[in-house]
């Protein structure tokens, strides 16, 4: 059972390692597609660093944009050959069962051996194909400069030096973001199912935007969104939920109590936080892909191996030999698909709905919005976000 070995040995690892890579990238646009959505708004006492800070927020999303155009866009653009590459692998081991199922009547089939061995020789050349294609989007990203949490730094040390400068109540603004970090953690939980069947069957994934923060005073200007993953195939997100009202009735009770100066450098702060967890997320990307390559390599030497082991047992052309081959092609073939089941594709179909949505909505009121929204490319939903909000150098 040589082919059958070699798949069951690593298809755990590279599940896993498959499974993490997909949704650390769907995490990092969760983040980007807030950061790059999200403005700074009119404020009532602008601090003294505000024009430093505006200055590093308008760069730092700029170099989010740059990013996300660099390695982003790169990883989700993904050859037919290796999105389909399942259906060619499964393809060639039925096609080899066929051909050892009649060498075991004639052991001198030539064509049969021609045959089988082109189709062993094919899927070595596919997975070679799907190692390639990840070592190179490894090299893609090792050649572009990740300058996402050098700008995060920057974003939090001038809304920190603020905090002191303007003698704001740090109290409030920690209350602020903690409450803001327990709504994104329940949105999250109601999304879990959601991501987890997007990864395992490579169905198309649809964030939405939802306003969450209101301008000083309460009811102006939305100004800070979130970008969970509202849709995928029939599911749809649920943000009606008592703990999500919670949340939501919290962050106004809180907004309510802060006041001047404190309001102001608490939209800096909020900000600030909100680009560290994208640059955080988005700096795992390389070794999460890495991990997947490292994964590829594995299985694919041991299943070359094991593969000229059966061209060895195929020369013999020995009837008992071809029976050993028959079943080891057919257990490999249930191996990898159970496999395949688990890790998916290496694609990710990822699109934004441009519809509005509020928390409070159940699922058939967020089916209904997006149903009269448009879905668009996630890269370039980023690249026309952030040309209208370039257009506007000062806060909404």
């Amino acid at each position: 059972m040589l082919l059958t070995n070699a798949i069951k040995k690593h298809a755990s690892n590279l599940v896993q390692a498959q499974n993490d890579y997909k949704l650390n990238v769907i995490r990092t646009n969760t983040f980007m597609t807030s950061v790059l959505t999200s403005q700074i708004p009119s404020l009532n006492y602008k601090p003294k660093d505000f024009q430093e800070y505006l200055t590093a927020f308008q760069k730092a999303n700029g170099t989010a944009l740059d990013w996300s155009n660099k390695v982003m866009a790169k990883l989700l653009t993904v050859p037919d050959e290796i999105v389909s590459y399942n259906d060619i692998i499964i393809s060639l081991l039925n096609d080899a069962q066929t051909q050892t199922e009649a060498l075991k009547v004639h052991p001198d089939n030539s064509i049969a051996i021609k045959i089988l061995t082109n189709d062993l020789d094919t899927l070595s050349t596919q997975l070679s194909m799907v190692r390639s294609f990840i070592s190179g989007s490894v090299t893609s990203i090792e050649g572009v400069k990740n300058n996402l949490p050098d700008m995060a730094k920057q974003l939090e040390n001038i809304s920190n030096r603020a905090i002191n400068d303007e003698k704001a109540d740090k109290k409030q603004i920690d209350d602020l973001n903690k409450a803001v970090d327990k709504l994104k953690s329940d949105i999250d939980s109601c999304t879990a199912s959601i991501v987890g069947f997007s990864i395992a069957t490579g169905a198309a994934v649809t964030f939405g935007i939802i306003s969450t923060i209101a301008a000083w005073p309460i009811g102006a200007v939305t100004w800070f969104f979130i970008a969970p993953v509202v849709a995928v195939s029939v599911y749809y997100i649920v943000i009606d939920s008592i703990q999500i009202e919670t949340d939501k009735k919290l962050i106004e009770n809180i907004q309510k109590e802060i006041t001047g100066v404190t309001a102001d450098v608490a939209t800096l702060s909020l900000l600030s936080k909100n680009f560290t967890n994208m640059a955080n997320e988005a700096s795992k990307v390389q070794s999460n892909l890495q991990a997947v390559l490292n994964e590829w390599i594995v299985l694919e030497n041991d299943i070359n191996r094991a593969i000229n082991e059966i061209k060895d047992a195929i020369n013999e052309k020995n009837q008992k030999k071809f029976n050993e081959i028959l079943t080891d092609l057919k257990e490999a073939t249930a191996a990898w698909k159970d496999a395949y089941t688990q890790a998916g594709a290496l694609h990710l179909d990822l699109g934004v709905n441009n519809c509005e949505l509020k928390l409070g909505m159940s699922s058939d009121e967020v089916k209904k919005a997006l149903e009269g929204g448009k879905v668009i490319d996630i890269i370039s939903y980023y690249n026309e976000i952030q040309k209208v909000n370039s257009k506007e150098l000062q806060p909404v």
